[in-house]
């Protein structure tokens, strides 16, 4: 549709009695969440996606098809959203009412869903660069045909004169579900069929997808939905007000219902206002507080023996390395108190049932799957794993996907031994020791790969696909991602809907659809749901599916292969069902079909692990391990051991005389990755602040409101303003402050990932954000 196609539209759809006036951010929860663009399709701004007017629109009375989706974002909730449509037009989106975990209520990102659709500064045509790459680089549209042969040529002259491993992915989830999205399907058919890179996509929860399985063979979330039914829920490293709002209401039901709340976190998070006691770690860590709260469980004896002796493994190994963290110890290293210490294990051995949410951060960090592994001991010890549907932890729903990926992704067909995202990789011998049929580039390593510095030395990166992502937004070591995307011998083709960062190095933009026009399968990352998204309006301009995208560029190549030309339907049947036919963990009626009919499926009430009480654990002994002779095969701690983050003040010394604060970045609950932060409702309620201790502001001449520089030997973040607070919102030493804005909409000022290393974890090759230290001036 054209900009004056779309501008009459919108004049008839107001002379048929739509209401102007929707206020800027004040949507009721259960009523109006996002409304159609205003009529005079104005810009708020430059860079601002949407404009502040809209319409209210009479869901209950007015004509109009309701079309069902799903948010395809990066988080916890996948909300279940429904979209009217008038003569083509989304004209209003709210919560579908009928989905008990989302309840009918996006959060405030998702009610401004209309303003990102309709916004006038989407890419809805293919472009070229014209000039130089970098911050005002100019590009001008092209046709597809051109785009299409500009790349297919650049990508054989690349094959035949350096090789095709030399071009490399960027993806990861942000936008799009599991076909349409990263590492299991999307573009990445394309690019392996053609030989690039592979890619393992390690940007956020490897360490601890890693560690679990050395403990229980695999891995098995409770529903949060049954938050409100346990005696004890707790929050450990994690802020679900801004990640999961969706489930804070089962966390406020387990408070109504007399359950406590434990919080372990440097940081005041708004669940700290029922908490029963809160924990103030220094981060980096959980290792010596867990190990600290296991000491005193089997000293005290408060721990369930029958299980332990049934179901568990290597009790003695455990004991003798929970020996080295006696209270005292762990005070000093984590800056508690020995009475918070014996608090918790005391109010954890008392719940008859006890959650542990762990949090995302907790495993970014160089040592994040010692500290998962140690977490994940505790449930085990006092017999809540399989016990009830309400006992055990949360980490990620991912192991309860049960579909079948390799009819999607081709992996198995396209890569030989290796599956980018899937199976349990936990360092680089295994990679060097493996039948892999080509080069494999992690993630998290990102800027050595574009700059072929460190393990990448000598392996060629020519050029670079960049789809559902934002790496100048969102990678570690963020100014050396900017030197290779500027590097003149690197072609980079980015499809997006936005003229990110990332796009600004670009030699070839490629318009991608958003939810409103793509059909996709979704999982939710913590509830246990199975979505179906519609698309409810044609794509705007010339954008294109990733799938389309996909197929497109294969044809351009001259592949003939029969899976470039499938399209959604085809692929979701084969995700869904196999050569099975209905997929049984979701039901005996589980088909493509069918959940289009549904909309979304919850997999059917079980209780984790209660399985595996009956018939074993799938790890080597069948038992728990808290002993592990294959992490002792793999050359590590065969229990699990503290070795201190990669920059801390006891992994570090010297560094942390240099840069005394450790920086925690934060998720926020106005952005979700790098998306929203372009959208001008959005941005208008975002703050760039850094928190910082009172005695730590005070000792370098930092009043609140002040303007602040955040810098290391890694660069200078300045764009933050001091928010200078006490004792009851964050830990001395530390400082934090809210990831995923934007350089281009702050005048080029730096984020924090300017700031954060590249190091990987200790277990899965993970990110490390949380090792990080830094010192703070006034600007």
């Amino acid at each position: 549709m054209s900009k004056s196609e779309l501008v009459k539209t919108k004049e008839e759809l107001s002379r048929r009695g739509f209401l102007r006036g929707l206020a800027l951010t004040t949507v009721a929860a259960s009523g109006l969440t996002s409304c159609a663009p205003s009529c005079d399709g104005g810009s708020t701004g430059a860079g601002d996606a949407g404009s502040t007017a809209g319409y209210q629109y009479d869901w209950e009375i007015a004509e109009g098809e309701i079309v069902h989706g799903v948010c395809p974002k990066n988080c916890y909730d996948t909300c279940r959203i429904c979209t009217k449509i008038v003569d083509g037009v989304a004209v209003q989106i709210r919560g579908d009412q009928t989905n008990p975990y989302t309840a009918g209520s996006p959060c405030v990102k998702g009610q401004t869903y209309l303003d990102y659709h309709y916004s006038e500064d989407r890419i809805l045509y293919p472009m070229k660069r014209v000039g130089a790459k970098g911050p005002g680089a100019q590009f001008e549209r092209i046709s597809w045909d051109e785009a299409l042969k500009t790349i297919s040529t650049r990508f054989k002259d690349i094959s035949d004169t350096v090789g095709a491993e030399a071009i490399v992915p960027y993806t990861f989830s942000g936008t799009f579900g599991l076909i349409q999205g990263c590492f299991f399907s999307g573009v990445l058919r394309f690019l392996y069929k053609l030989g690039a890179a592979a890619l393992m996509p390690n940007m956020c929860e490897a360490a601890g997808i890693a560690a679990l399985p050395f403990t229980y063979g695999k891995q098995c979330d409770v529903d949060p939905e049954q938050y409100g039914n346990t005696d004890l829920f707790v929050s450990w490293g994690s802020n679900l007000s801004a990640t999961s709002v969706h489930s804070v209401k089962f966390v406020a039901e387990c408070k109504k219902n007399g359950g406590k709340i434990a919080v372990i976190n440097p940081m005041r998070i708004p669940l700290c206002e029922w908490a029963d006691l809160w924990v103030k770690i220094r981060p980096g860590t959980d290792t010596p507080f867990a190990l600290g709260a296991i000491k005193i469980l089997l000293d005290e004896g408060m721990y369930d023996k029958k299980f332990v002796e049934k179901h568990c493994m290597g009790l003695d190994e455990l004991a003798a390395v929970a020996d080295e963290w006696p209270a005292s110890r762990v005070a000093e290293v984590c800056n508690v108190t020995a009475d918070e210490l014996e608090r918790f294990a005391h109010m954890y051995a008392d719940a008859e049932t006890a959650i542990i949410m762990m949090g995302m951060q907790v495993n970014r960090d160089s040592n994040g799957g010692s500290k998962i592994r140690a977490i994940s001991f505790l449930p085990a010890l006092t017999g809540n794993i399989g016990k009830s549907a309400a006992a055990g932890f949360q980490w990620l729903t991912a192991g309860y996907w049960a579909l079948n990926f390799d009819n999607v992704c081709l992996s198995t067909k396209l890569l030989g031994a290796f599956t980018p995202g899937g199976g349990y990789v936990v360092n680089w011998n295994q990679i060097n020791a493996g039948a892999y049929n080509r080069r494999v580039i992690n993630i998290a390593d990102y800027a050595d790969v574009l700059n072929e510095t460190g393990r990448y030395a000598g392996q060629p990166t020519r050029a670079v696909f960049v789809y559902n992502g934002n790496p100048l937004v969102s990678v570690p070591d963020n100014a050396r991602i900017r030197e290779g995307l500027a590097r003149e011998d690197v072609f980079v083709v980015v499809s997006d809907k936005w003229h990110t960062d990332t796009a600004d190095y670009a030699d070839i933009i490629l318009p991608c659809t958003d939810l409103l026009e793509t059909e996709d399968i979704h999982q939710d990352y913590h509830g246990w749901y199975l979505n179906h998204n519609a698309p409810a309006v044609e794509p705007l301009g010339e954008a294109k599916t990733n799938i389309e995208m996909a197929n497109a560029l294969a044809h351009a190549m001259g592949y003939d292969d029969d899976f470039f030309d499938e399209g959604v339907p085809e692929m979701a049947k084969a995700l869904i069902e196999g050569t099975e036919g209905a997929n049984p963990i979701y039901g005996p009626d589980m088909t493509y079909e069918n959940l289009k009919k549904e909309h979304w499926r919850k997999i059917p009430a079980f209780v984790p692990y209660a399985d595996c009480l009956e018939s074993g654990f799938p790890t080597p002994s069948g038992k728990i391990e808290f002993y592990s002779q294959s992490l002792k095969d793999l050359g590590y701690h065969p229990v699990v051991e503290y070795v201190p983050s990669a920059e801390s003040f006891d992994g570090s010394p010297e560094l942390f005389k240099k840069y005394p604060l450790k920086l925690v970045s934060s998720t926020s609950k106005d952005l979700c990755g790098s998306n929203w932060h372009n959208i001008g409702k959005i941005r208008a309620i975002h703050h760039q602040h850094l928190y910082i201790h009172e005695r730590d502001a005070s000792v370098r001449g930092i009043a609140d409101g002040d303007s602040v520089e955040v810098f290391n030997d890694r660069g200078v973040c300045d764009s933050l303003t001091a928010l200078v607070v006490d004792d009851d919102v964050i830990l001395e030493g530390t400082v934090l402050a809210l990831k995923s804005t934007w350089p281009k909409l702050m005048d080029g000022r730096n984020n924090i990932n300017v700031l954060t290393p590249g190091y990987t974890a200790d277990l899965g090759m993970g990110t490390s954000f949380q090792a990080n230290l830094v010192d703070v001036r006034k600007a």
